[in-house]
């Protein structure tokens, strides 16, 4: 491969301190100087490095280095190294969020991990060489970026925006507020005209053939409950798996070895309440449809109490699951 050339030893130096420098790896004028050549084969004299460094620091980049004794007349730096604006573990977490991103191929992937890689110097490891990326969900889809960039669109020109969801090709237009990333899923949350007076979402994997419009949007502050905007810590604890429906007030009892999953589910302002029958007895706001997943994934824990129909709607569960796994084998079904 043919080396890049510079020429103007700023930029050089730059270079060379941004690819071989950190916290923990630092280097000499002198060795700055033999990259720039092995890099480059651009020479410079030791008095334009210098100078050259002295510039970069002056207009506030951030190089660091280590003064020589301040005893000595002449000002040197020494260890000097560039400070990038990631750390090690802040590059970990962005590279895991792309592993977990929905619709993305394995090409995006890794294309999108070597940005990241490029961020700091080439000491870092992200280990992605260990990583099987086909274990990840490959469901591709190639519009996912551009969909980004329409909703973000959209919502900066306070308008609406069209797409179609891939499951049943039907074509939607929504009012777009703010996207949320949600048990490793990027949902957009919006105002969807079929349901006029409610905040719904959608996952941004499963859309295709957006198109930003020109319609205004319908301002956020006209919905009740939303008056000041969209509290997003708020809106994930009451939608649990960003189930959608309506939020309603329920009360349930459990047994106590769920405590700890009802903090990380719906967070630590709960209503919780020991009973003399050793359960816990809790109050929470969420979705209707949500609370009904999650009252089935812990029928042997969890009596749902109110509201009246969710109940119902539990106990109708219950028994079609009866139906389906005892009385078949009462009528003599395989009993090997």
């Amino acid at each position: 491969m043919k080396k890049r050339h510079y020429h103007n030893p700023v930029l050089s130096i730059l270079s060379v301190l941004k690819k071989y420098t950190d916290e923990n790896h630092t280097l000499s004028q002198k060795q700055i100087n033999e990259l720039i050549f092995s890099e480059y084969e651009d020479e410079f004299d030791r008095e334009t490095i210098r100078n050259n460094l002295l510039e970069l620091i002056d207009f506030n980049l951030p190089v660091r280095y280590q003064e020589n004794d301040p005893e000595k007349e002449r000002f040197v730096m020494r260890n000097l190294y560039y400070e990038h604006e990631f750390t090690d573990g802040e590059l970990r977490l962005l590279i895991n969020s792309v592993l977990f991103a929905d619709g993305l191929s394995k090409k995006h992937r890794n294309d999108l991990i070597k940005k990241l890689e490029g961020l700091t110097s080439k000491y870092f490891h992200s280990v992605i060489d260990k990583i099987d990326m086909n274990a990840y969900d490959n469901v591709e889809n190639t519009e996912i970026f551009l969909t980004i960039e329409n909703i973000n669109e959209a919502i900066v020109k306070g308008v609406q925006i069209s797409f179609v969801k891939t499951d049943n090709n039907k074509r939607y237009i929504v009012s777009p507020y703010q996207l949320v990333s949600s048990s490793g899923h990027l949902y957009l949350l919006c105002n969807y005209f079929a349901h006029d007076d409610t905040i719904t979402h959608f996952r941004i994997d499963r859309l295709k053939d957006s198109k930003v419009l020109s319609e205004p949007l319908k301002p956020l502050r006209t919905f009740e409950g939303y008056e000041s905007g969209i509290q997003l810590c708020n809106y994930v604890k009451e939608h649990p798996h960003m189930w959608g429906g309506k939020v309603v007030t329920v009360t349930f009892k459990c047994k106590k070895y769920l405590r700890n999953n009802l903090f990380e589910q719906f967070g630590t302002e709960i209503k919780i309440e020991e009973t003399d029958d050793d359960m816990l007895l809790v109050r929470l706001k969420a979705s209707e449809n949500a609370m009904y997943h999650w009252g089935l994934q812990y029928l042997d824990g969890v009596e749902m109490l109110s509201p009246e129909r969710l109940r119902e709607k539990l106990k109708d569960a219950v028994k079609d699951a009866y139906r389906k796994y005892c009385c078949d084998s009462e009528k003599g079904g395989d009993n090997s």
